[in-house]
């Protein structure tokens, strides 16, 4: 979980620096059917970003490479990314 959580900040950044505006849903899937679904919004005193986890449910032994996960911002705009073992992340704007 901490390799994905990492990784999306770094995919968050680059999603705000192409025009992506919050809120931004996002779906992450692993292989072993774990997921989580959540929503970056801004912090109410507007220093940082707070995630709501919408839902959740973690297999054991957690996120298991690879995993997908979808972003969708309030126009509508969306991208895909893909975190694969031995494997540079990757962000596909859709």
């Amino acid at each position: 979980m901490e390799e994905l959580t990492q990784q999306m900040a770094i995919f968050l950044g680059e999603l705000i620096d192409k025009g992506f505006e919050l809120p931004i849903t996002f779906a992450s899937i692993a292989r072993n059917g774990s997921v989580i679904v959540g929503r970056y919004t801004y912090k109410e005193n507007g220093d940082g970003l707070d995630c709501e986890v919408i839902a959740e449910q973690i297999s054991p032994p957690g996120f298991a490479l690879p995993i997908n996960t979808m972003y969708v911002d309030q126009d509508g705009k969306a991208a895909k990314s893909e975190i694969v073992q031995d494997k540079k992340p990757r962000l596909h704007l859709v």
